[in-house]
């Protein structure tokens, strides 16, 4: 009993901590205060074999109420259709033009090489990284960068309202926004102060030239297989300031359309952290486990059968999920997620804990992690 105590203690102060992030993360909007200037921004779009979405994002992003701007599309040795679509709309478009990539160097994770490219022939004051699948609303930058400029952040990210359409996607994708929100304080970066632990999401990454130029760039982060969350770490580590955005009204993105790539995504996530931080890994988890699984565990174990002071503790685990579940039905509402994802949160925890499971168990044991037909790992020096 005083076990599920300190259990309800602590998942109200999860509740507590994701309820203050989520009245203080900032929402850009149309009435945001006006731009000191007009800074050029080059939008840059690393691609790998994304026929299925190129056409989408660029066209979103050549539709923006923000005039100066350029588009930047690096075709990252795609097997597909991407650099043939990307030439037909630069064709039509000057402020769009197309690079192909070099091939992959030793000791280089994909993306991080993709976008170190795109970055020597950007032009802009600022630099925003985005994802091939995303798609971006008309006032997207005309309202991004006023926040990003009255802030003084040196990096600016968020959180892009995340597509699902099937059930697996609903079940697994929006949870890590909810175990994100609810573990980091991320309010505390509105108070301009860094965080140990912070957040940055590589969908949507946008900095001053200067401040990108000061951390070296993502040649400070080229054999990390999470490079988003490494630049938030270089930022912090050289006093600079970051801004974390709900960016659920300005940019979506759909991560995975199928089984394996949602399997992949995760597991790389696994791999990475576990090699990263071996000793932290294990105990993240089984912290995750223990406050957002077992009351779900214990719900039903009490429900289903005769124990001990059964009445009470049916009361306690109840009041654990009833908490856990409002929380996610307040963040799944905040960043536009549907509302049936909250009901499939045991789900999603466990989906997110084996996965991160497997992509230990492949990196104690010698072995590589999939990504984009990519292999990483192993004897080589990118995690």
């Amino acid at each position: 009993m005083i076990y599920q105590l300190i259990l309800l203690t602590i998942i109200g102060l999860a509740a507590i901590n994701l309820a203050a992030n989520l009245r203080t993360i900032r929402i850009p909007h149309k009435h945001m205060p006006p731009l000191h200037g007009s800074p050029f921004v080059s939008i840059l779009v690393p691609a790998r074999n994304e026929e299925a979405n190129i056409a989408r994002c660029i066209n979103t992003l050549r539709a923006q109420d923000y005039a100066h701007y350029e588009i930047l599309v690096l075709d990252d040795e795609s097997s597909d259709r991407t650099g043939e679509i990307v030439t037909a709309i630069a064709t039509e478009d000057p402020r769009v033009r197309l690079l192909r990539g070099a091939p992959l160097r030793e000791g280089w994770a994909g993306k991080p090489h993709a976008c170190h490219q795109l970055s020597q022939s950007a032009r802009g004051d600022y630099l925003l990284f985005t994802d091939a699948d995303t798609a971006h609303a008309p006032h997207m930058l005309s309202t991004v960068l006023p926040l990003a400029q009255h802030s003084g952040a040196s990096i600016v990210s968020g959180f892009p309202r995340q597509i699902v359409r099937t059930l697996r996607e609903k079940a697994a994708i929006p949870i890590v926004y909810f175990l994100l929100i609810s573990v980091l304080p991320l309010s505390l970066t509105r108070l301009g102060r860094s965080l140990p632990r912070s957040f940055m999401n590589g969908q949507f990454i946008l900095f001053p030239r200067p401040e990108y130029d000061r951390i070296g760039g993502h040649e400070s982060v080229k054999a990390r297989i999470l490079e988003d969350m490494f630049l938030g770490f270089e930022v912090r580590k050289r006093g600079g300031l970051q801004l974390t955005l709900n960016l659920s009204s300005v940019v979506c993105c759909r991560m995975y359309r199928d089984r394996s790539s949602l399997w992949e995504g995760f597991v790389k996530w696994g791999y990475s952290f576990s090699a990263v931080w071996p000793k932290a890994t294990p105990v993240a988890g089984i912290c995750l486990l223990v406050v957002f699984s077992s009351p779900f565990i214990s719900l039903a174990m009490v429900a289903f059968l005769a124990l001990e002071q059964g009445a009470r503790l049916l009361l306690i685990t109840l009041l654990q999920a009833l908490i856990i579940l409002s929380g996610r039905l307040a963040c799944d509402r905040a960043l536009r997620e549907p509302a049936v994802s909250s009901l499939l949160t045991p789900i999603g925890i466990a989906f997110f804990l084996l996965a991160m499971l497997y992509g230990t168990v492949l990196r104690l044991t010698g072995q590589e992690v999939r990504w984009k037909q990519r292999r990483y790992g192993g004897h080589s020096a990118v995690r």
